[in-house]
Order: C-alpha cells, then structure tokens, then sequence
C-alpha cells in the first residue's frame, strides 16, 4: 500500500460515489470553529511549557501580533534574547505539536502579506489541528465529522480552498471505462 500526505473516505450514495478527504473536511470544520470563537480567548494551559527559539526577524516584529496570538488562545511570554516559553495554546490544538504550530502561526503572519490576520491566523491552527494521515477514526468520528462538515457555512473546500469532497456519479465512471 503506497502511503499518502492525506487519507480518504469513500462512500456510496445511490449512483454517486463521494471521496473525502478527511484532513481537508477536518480542516473546513475546525477553520471555523476558530473563526468563529475567536473572541472567546479559548486557551489550554501546557502541562509542561515549551521553551521556542524564533528567528531574529520574527522577534522583532512580534509585539505587532502579541495581542492577537493572546486573543486566539496562545499564552506566552519573552524568555531571553530569541526565545519564549510557551504555557498555553488554542483549544484545536488538542494533540497538534504546540511548538511546531505556534512557530508557524507566527511565522505565517509575520513573512506573509496578510490581510487578514484572524484569518490566516485561524487557517494555520484549523491546518496544524485537523486530523493527519495514519490517525485512525472511528465509525461514529468519521460520521461525527461528516455531520459537522454539512453544517458548515463552506463545505465544499477547507480553508486554504482545496475540496473536501469530489463526487463521481456513474455516468462518469461508465464514460471513464468506456462504457458510454
């Protein structure tokens, strides 16, 4: 079996067979999940606080988004010449590396041309959050996902805009063996 950076979930509804992506629909879910509590400042306090050496650019400019990074749930504070101690991050990131996603939220805010802060922001978490290729879910988690992703405002792409889901009817596929 040839591994994949992401995993699918096939089902069958009447003539129409449904691929999803599971990273991708977890990803759409969570996205605005964040988005939407965004104000609630929903943290998690570390068990153990991470220590997190930030480029010297980056340190630079990180008052400019320190109330930001407050505001979606990470607790931090300045320790020494490039490095912070990390005590608390977003709710979503309940088993995501807090270090790895906390460096790139800021990153990703800092390097890029951002219009968006909350917004990019909150696509970064909802990407280092969602589910990852291997993590095995369960029936009623897949189904869970699945009912969360319908209600979504969005559903159709996660939020960095690929599919969650491509729909193959059997005219397609008949077309595809040359059967039509």
């Amino acid at each position: 079996k040839q591994k994949t950076a992401y995993e699918i979930g096939v089902r069958l509804v009447g003539s129409e067979m449904c691929i999803r992506d599971r990273h991708a629909a977890h990803e759409r879910v969570l996205y605005e999940q964040v988005l939407s509590g965004i104000n609630q400042s929903a943290s998690q306090a570390l068990l153990n606080s991470v220590v997190v050496e930030l480029d010297s650019h980056l340190i630079d400019s990180i008052d400019s988004i320190k109330d930001l990074l407050a505001d979606i749930g990470f607790i931090f504070e300045h320790f020494g010449d490039s490095s912070y101690i990390l005590r608390g991050v977003p709710n979503a990131f309940h088993s995501s590396d807090p270090k790895d996603g906390f460096v790139d939220v800021v990153t990703n805010l800092l390097n890029e041309n951002v219009d968006d802060r909350r917004d990019t922001a909150s696509k970064t978490i909802a990407c280092h959050a969602a589910i990852r290729a291997g993590q095995t879910l369960s029936l009623a988690e897949m189904q869970e996902l699945i009912k969360l992703l319908e209600i979504c405002k969005q559903p159709q792409t996660c939020a960095h805009g690929r599919p969650t889901v491509i729909h193959l009817n059997s005219n397609y596929l008949e077309s595809q063996f040359g059967r039509r």
